[in-house]
């Protein structure tokens, strides 16, 4: 018995749309547009076998799948499997997936969304889009375009002064009970003047309104006729680009501030604590006449996200698009603005591998930093990317010391396991030493948090040890990281020993822990958020002797697919 279903999803027209059609215990079919949750059918038995566009517009789409049952793109068909290229309406297809697992979580959906050339190349598929290319005589390619014309609207910047305010009309939104502005946003710390970055104007006053004070944001909020100021004190710390939500869900009182995919801080005033009226011909602004920096990939949703989805968000700029607005549309609808094409963003410090020399016992090779951080925490991971030669000898690879405990943090590979000391005591994780040999790039997080006094380790995004041993305590201050060698004692690095030999990167350590579902993704990746504690792009200022930089990333090449 076939079942079918129709389903009514309003898509744009020659543009490109992702659809991802999760069909879960056969009775509940989940409807994913441009990465968000858009429609919940429930059914009883359901084989989803065709998809059939009845309009005679050019409809682009890009559209992801996922589910059981078989799926055929069956328009304008002169035959099964023939499409009438002459025609002047047919589908345009590209990335199909089909697997047989419901696990795509909803930041995964969105995540894929923002970076469709990324995909997770663990996954089993029972279609595989990559496999309908086969270019040999026997093969029928006429229907494929190559490349594909799929376009990639998000990647450019505004850089401001170059630009004036740039302003958006919008006939409609929604009452602003909830909302999320995202950004990824470059300030020039060397103008200090007091600017406003973004606003939203509803012609009867300001609705939202992001500003720069300083180093510091002022997010006012306009409801029932009072204006809500609220500071956000040391968002800016340099002149890199950093990734920014604010965010607000009903029934709620607060803002939440984001950098990084990090929560930050809340803000919070009871007069929040209201229901917003809808608003009618409001307009965007972007920049005024005195904000120097760049901005990219600025949205505005009606919806709030989760942490797993805001850390999708922070992982690159992409082709997010707000319901409210969408960065996109500066592209699409050819505003008089001077764009930067592509982004700069996307090139942002840290892409580097640092290459530790062989084991020598005239000299010690090793980095060395500290931390400014002020505060103790409850909470720390260390994630990172190892490959190590088939000669290499036991090793410390993190030593994080405090004057009161030289293993306050340690993280040690011996030849049967991973040794991992934390406030002084040991903990050991079985792991045989020949799967690290194998010439290729290892991935791993080890995270402890305070609140429960579980120490978790992952190798190549799964779960390998979740040790409940551990004394329920913060992680001490003012310590110094050490990274290739072993402290002897605090700040002191004079033993021969345990050097470690190889090649890391993207060391990044974080006084917070992270879902599973988050460290799959950073596993199938070599570019992650920057630590909040000790950040990859900071390390190679404490170099001592031989230890380089390789400023092309292998590790970001092999992930990427250019090199196994």
């Amino acid at each position: 018995m076939i079942l079918s279903r129709s389903l009514n999803i309003t898509l744009p027209v020659k543009k490109w749309s992702q659809i991802c059609f999760i069909l879960y215990k056969k009775i509940m079919l989940q409807v994913y547009h441009n990465g968000l949750l858009y429609n919940t059918v429930n059914i009883t038995k359901f084989v989803y076998n065709n998809l059939q566009q009845q309009n005679t517009t050019v409809l682009p789409q890009e559209i992801t799948i996922e589910g059981t049952g078989t799926m055929v793109p069956a328009f304008e068909q002169i035959s099964p499997g023939v499409v009438d290229r002459n025609s002047s309406s047919y589908l345009t297809v590209t990335r199909l997936y089909v697997v047989d697992k419901s696990e795509l979580a909803n930041y995964e959906i969105l995540r894929l969304f923002n970076e469709p050339y990324f995909s997770e190349v663990t996954r089993d598929f029972r279609v595989d889009w990559t496999e309908f290319y086969q270019p040999d005589a026997s093969s029928n390619t006429s229907a494929l375009v190559t490349p594909s014309k799929e376009p990639d609207l998000g990647n450019f910047d505004l850089r401001f002064p170059g630009n004036p305010d740039v302003t958006i009309d919008i006939p409609y939104i929604p009452p602003l009970d909830t909302f999320s502005l995202s950004m990824w946003i470059r300030v020039n710390t060397s103008h200090g003047e007091d600017a406003t970055i973004f606003e939203l104007d509803s012609g009867r006053g300001t609705v939202l309104k992001l500003q720069r004070r300083g180093l510091r944001f002022e997010f006012l909020f306009n409801c029932s006729n009072s204006t809500v100021k609220l500071s956000y004190p040391n968002v800016i710390t340099d002149d890199n680009w950093f990734h920014l939500i604010f965010q607000r869900a009903k029934p709620n009182h607060k803002i939440h501030q984001y950098k990084h995919g990090s929560y930050m801080q809340t803000k919070r005033d009871l007069r929040l604590n209201v229901t917003m009226l809808e608003i009618h011909n409001c307009t965007i602004r972007i920049g005024d006449g005195t904000f120097v920096g760049d901005i990219t990939s600025l949205n505005l949703w009606s919806v709030a996200f989760t942490g797993n989805m805001i850390v999708s968000l922070a992982l690159n700029p992409g082709n997010a698009a707000g319901d409210i607005f969408s960065w996109k549309r500066l592209m699409e609808q050819s505003y008089q603005t001077s764009l930067t094409v592509p982004s700069t963003c996307r090139q942002r410090p840290g892409q580097f591998d640092i290459v530790f020399p062989e084991q020598n016992h005239n000299s010690i090779s090793y980095i060395s930093t500290s931390s400014s951080y002020l505060n103790k925490f409850n909470s720390i991971a260390a994630a990172f990317w190892i490959k190590i030669p088939s000669s290499a000898d036991e090793f410390t690879l993190i030593s994080y010391a405090v004057p009161s405990e030289v293993n306050e943090f340690s993280v040690h590979f011996g030849t049967t396991g991973i040794c991992v000391y934390l406030h002084g005591n040991l903990r050991f994780i079985p792991l045989e030493r020949s799967k690290l040999l194998d010439r290729k790039w290892h991935h791993f997080i080890i995270s402890y948090a305070s609140s429960n006094g579980i120490l978790y380790c992952y190798h190549n995004g799964k779960l390998t040890m979740k040790d409940r041993g551990l004394a329920k305590s913060f992680i001490a201050k003012d310590g110094v990281l050490v990274i290739g060698a072993q402290q002897s004692r605090y700040n002191e690095v004079n033993e021969f020993i345990f050097q470690f030999t190889g090649e890391i990167s993207q060391l990044q350590i974080y006084r917070r822990t992270f879902s599973q579902g988050a460290i799959r993704t950073f596993s199938a990746r070599c570019s992650n958020i920057p630590g909040n504690f000790f950040r990859w792009a900071d390390i190679p200022a404490g170099i001592k002797g031989q230890v380089r930089i390789r400023h092309q990333s292998e590790c970001l090449k092999a992930k990427s697919g250019e090199v196994d």
